[in-house]
């Protein structure tokens, strides 16, 4: 587990390419999920993503010289108009935007280990909580969702390609003891 690096892009886009359709409803064609990829989880995106470090906390997790699953944590979506009135007022809030894992490491603790980097990323930061949207019938990332404490408070369409998915959207208000 570590920090991603720029020179990670590649490897990340790559890894997003295998583990994004996955999460994804059945509706969505390869067209649309490769439109998806390049506008949000491409070479540059990545890079931005590790190199923003104001803006994001980018994630790695890593086997045997492989990327194996990433995570990051948007600290520009805490301004999120759509979202803010279902925060309850815990601010700041920052978005744990994504969180994908190869196959061949589901339940191995990667993705645990991932979410509380952000988590614990977020708390440095000064967070009151996090929130996250997720495709509204993706039971396996519930579950892991609803074990760390995130709660439905609202919902909203977010766009893959050209086709817009009905997400939850879920919040995490730290304790004292996060």
């Amino acid at each position: 587990m570590r920090r991603a690096k720029s020179g990670d892009a590649p490897a990340l886009a790559a890894l997003a390419a295998e583990t994004f359709p996955l999460a994804c409803p059945p509706y969505h064609s390869p067209e649309n999920i490769a439109l998806h990829l390049a506008q949000v989880l491409s070479v540059d995106d990545f890079i931005d993503y590790a190199t923003e470090d104001e803006e994001y906390d980018l994630f790695v997790a890593e086997s045997n010289g492989r990327l194996i699953g990433f995570s990051l944590l948007d600290c520009l979506a805490c301004d999120d108009d759509e979202v803010e009135p279902l925060l309850a007022g815990a601010h700041p809030s920052y978005e744990f935007s994504k969180l994908y894992v190869h196959p061949d490491a589901h339940g191995t603790g990667v993705a645990q280990q991932l979410f509380d980097a952000c988590q614990a990323e977020a708390r440095v930061r000064g967070a009151a909580s996090m929130w996250l949207t997720v495709w509204k019938e993706n039971a396996r990332a519930l579950r892991f969702y609803e074990k760390n404490e995130f709660v439905p408070v609202g919902d909203r369409y977010y766009q893959v390609g050209e086709l817009a998915d009905h997400d939850l959207v879920c919040l995490k208000v730290f304790s004292k003891s996060d």
